[in-house]
């Protein structure tokens, strides 16, 4: 996600011409909707007719993360508004807030996720899209293997990578 904050320009004329699938791991970065990795990746995703998030961190702490995910990636499995009436739970939080060119604060309600409601008719709806298994269905993973290539560097392969760092 560095690469794609750093280099969004090359890698979206990239994507743009050609990305018959795009994935990206470690989706929780995304979860964000406010972020400006979540709107790239929206925009990158939105070239592509196949998209796949993939993530070994479950989202479970709010549910809004995992449709953030989903959105992000052109799988609106509902529109925001939707989303926020029919599976958020909302309560009225009271804050404190000083508003500009005022010298006292002020309280104020501002609305909070409380909790959720039908999440059943929610997971029924992304279930089609997610893959996932319990720690115990995967205890049994082989052990980690590391391979280490030796790769020699050619004139031609340094200049054309000396080329590449200086246009960019």
């Amino acid at each position: 996600y560095d690469n794609i904050r750093r280099d969004f320009d090359l890698i979206e004329s990239v994507v743009a011409k050609r990305a018959p699938m795009l994935v990206f791991d470690e989706a929780t970065v995304i979860k964000n909707s406010s972020s400006k990795i979540y709107g790239m990746v929206e925009k990158l995703a939105s070239y592509s007719p196949r998209v796949i998030a993939l993530s070994g961190t479950p989202v479970m702490n709010r549910l809004e993360d995992l449709y953030n995910i989903f959105y992000s990636v052109g799988i609106p499995i509902c529109d925001l508004k939707t989303f926020r009436r029919d599976i958020c739970v909302w309560e009225n939080v009271k804050i404190w807030k000083r508003p500009k060119g005022m010298s006292r604060a002020i309280q104020i309600n501002v609305p909070r996720i409380s909790g959720y409601k039908n999440v059943g008719a929610f997971f029924d709806q992304v279930s089609p899209f997610m893959f996932s298994r319990k720690k115990s269905e995967v205890s049994d993973l082989p052990g980690f293997t590391l391979n280490k290539y030796r790769l020699d560097e050619t004139a031609s392969i340094r200049d054309a990578m000396t080329r590449a760092y200086k246009e960019h």
